[in-house]
């Protein structure tokens, strides 16, 4: 069974994101794995990012997102800001096997590839909703909130309550801004959250 290894509540991993591009382990940006693809796939689809899941069974999750920047469009990012979504098509989850880059740029995110570093566990750095964002990339600790909306934190604390852990943070702040709109939630932090279960995990997604 595939375990949570990183998934932590009290603690967190900051995740550090590199100058430099690899083509395998934990990344960001650039070409999708090989041979990995979501369920759906239109002209809208990207690659996201791939991020070690378990050390033991050597599986990742690799994320593909699916966001428009209209607001006339009823599937723009911006009418989903703030809210909770479990198999909604605006983010994909795909669990697969270690991985190397695909020479394709098929898929291929906006942003440039870059390799990530999770560090060590550390105390977590608490950040009041709106606040400084100190450690905009990590896993587990608790959620920053780039919006102070009270029905989004509510439903985030909620799933915490019910067992669900911070896998996955991952915030604009934390990658260069030259070209902000290749940022697909734009200046929102995205969160993904985990509960592990006998049947497997149940994910849970958001941003805010």
């Amino acid at each position: 069974m595939i375990l949570l290894n990183h998934c932590l509540v009290q603690s967190a991993r900051p995740i550090k994101i590199l100058a430099t591009d690899k083509n395998e382990g934990s990344r960001i940006g650039g070409n999708r794995p090989e041979g990995i693809t979501p369920a759906r796939v239109d002209l809208n689809t990207r690659y996201f990012a791939t991020v070690d899941l378990d050390e033991l069974s050597q599986c990742e999750i690799s994320i593909f997102v699916n966001l428009r920047y209209d607001w006339d469009n009823p599937n723009s990012l911006y009418r989903q800001v703030s809210r909770i979504f479990s198999t909604e098509e605006f983010v994909q989850l795909v669990v697969h096997q270690k991985s190397k880059r695909s020479k394709s740029t098929d898929l291929a995110s906006e942003l440039p590839g870059r390799a990530l570093v999770i560090d060590k566990e550390t105390a977590d750095m608490i950040t009041e909703p709106g606040g400084e964002l100190l450690v905009p990339n990590k896993i587990g600790g608790r959620p920053y909130f780039f919006y102070n909306e009270p029905n989004y934190i509510t439903s985030v604390t909620n799933l915490i309550d019910q067992g669900f852990n911070l896998f996955l943070q991952l915030s604009w702040g934390g990658y260069e801004r030259e070209v902000p709109f290749a940022w697909p939630f734009d200046q929102y932090t995205f969160h993904l959250l985990a509960r592990q279960t006998p049947e497997g995990i149940e994910w849970r997604y958001g941003w805010g």
